[in-house]
Formats: C-alpha cells, sequence, structure tokens
C-alpha cells in the first residue's frame, strides 16, 4: 500500500469541462497546433510551479489561462471560471483552491498567439490518495 498524488492540473480541467458544457472542447492542456484567435476561445489548464507535501496533502500551483480574439472576451470568461471555483457551497470540487498561493488575475495582448489573454495562478490542495500493491 502506497500514498499517490493527484493531478491537480487534470481536475481543475474536468471541472472547467463540467461547467462548460456545450463548449468543454475548448479546455484544453495545451494550444492546440495551428490554432489563431479566430477559432474562438481557448482555455489552458498546466502545473505552474512548485509544489508543497505533506504526509495526506498535497499544494500545486496551477495556471488557468484563456485566449480569445476579444480583450474583454478573455477577462470575461476567466472572471466566470474564477468565480465558479471561488463561491462557496455551489458544488463539490474534491479539491481546495487558494487564491493566496498563486496570482492576480492578469491580462492583455498575447504576443505568442496573437489576439488576448487573461490569466491567473491558484494554489490548489488535493489529499493523497491510498493505493494498493499490484492494484
Amino acid at each position: 500500500m502506497f500514498w499517490f498524488q493527484q493531478d491537480a492540473p487534470t481536475l481543475l480541467r474536468m471541472k472547467i469541462k463540467q461547467a462548460m458544457g456545450e463548449q468543454a472542447d475548448r479546455v484544453v492542456e495545451e494550444v492546440p497546433d495551428g490554432w489563431t484567435p479566430r477559432d474562438g476561445p481557448i482555455i489552458t489548464v498546466v502545473a505552474d510551479g512548485p509544489q508543497r507535501s505533506a504526509q495526506a496533502t498535497d499544494q500545486e500551483l496551477v495556471r488557468v489561462t484563456v485566449r480569445s480574439g476579444v480583450h474583454s472576451a478573455s477577462r470575461k470568461i476567466m472572471t466566470d471560471i474564477e468565480a465558479f471555483f471561488t463561491t462557496p457551497g455551489i458544488h463539490l470540487l474534491g479539491f481546495s483552491i487558494s487564491k493566496s498561493r498563486g496570482t492576480k488575475l492578469i491580462s492583455g495582448p498575447d504576443s505568442f498567439f496573437g489576439g488576448y489573454f487573461a490569466s491567473r495562478v491558484y494554489g490548489v490542495g488535493t489529499t493523497r490518495k491510498v493505493k494498493n500493491n499490484g492494484a
């Protein structure tokens, strides 16, 4: 029997996809090859920085970035995601979110892909899961 760490970026990605409904295919790990702002908004969720572990819990920094062709659309989608994660009592996440361990929302022109971005880093706390040898 041993403890293993949950994958915080994957947990966040799954929750955002659930919230997005029919637009869930816009939530990805990395920007697809050939994507341009004309293709519509895209949301990336990736690990961003060091982890901190204790015996039964882990803290990991996770960056959520929205890219689109319109600055206000990127900020609006990002603030909606933030409201989803930080409104207490409306859903069971299965992990904790800390805004204080991450960064404030930043946004502006995207010099790499074109268009605009809005981004935020969250501290994500998860409990370790027990796994039996061979299972």
